[in-house]
């Protein structure tokens, strides 16, 4: 089937297949992937882990405050964030 036929419709044709196959490859293969969100104090122990991994030399209050700054203006606590922050931060300082 074209999207061709059925011009009205946007989405995927054939939605429960997608979700079936989808489904059956986790029985198969008991695989589960797990996209959590950190706590706090996570988030903190994240950004604090990658800006010593990268060589940032920062006051680690003044890290963390900046960082909590950026994470309520760019999607809340995750690793992402984290790592978007340290980047960020590697570019306006070098």
């Amino acid at each position: 089937e074209n999207f061709s036929d059925k011009e009205e419709i946007r989405q995927d044709m054939h939605t429960s297949d997608t979700v079936q196959e989808k489904l059956s490859l986790v029985a198969r293969f008991g695989v589960t992937i797990y996209f959590g969100s950190p706590n706090k104090k996570e988030f903190q122990n994240i950004v604090t882990t990658l800006a010593e991994r990268h060589g940032v030399s920062m006051d680690t209050d003044k890290l963390l405050a900046e960082a909590n700054k950026w994470e309520l203006a760019h999607g809340g606590l995750s690793g992402r964030t984290a790592q978007q922050f340290i980047d960020y931060i590697l570019g306006t300082t070098m």
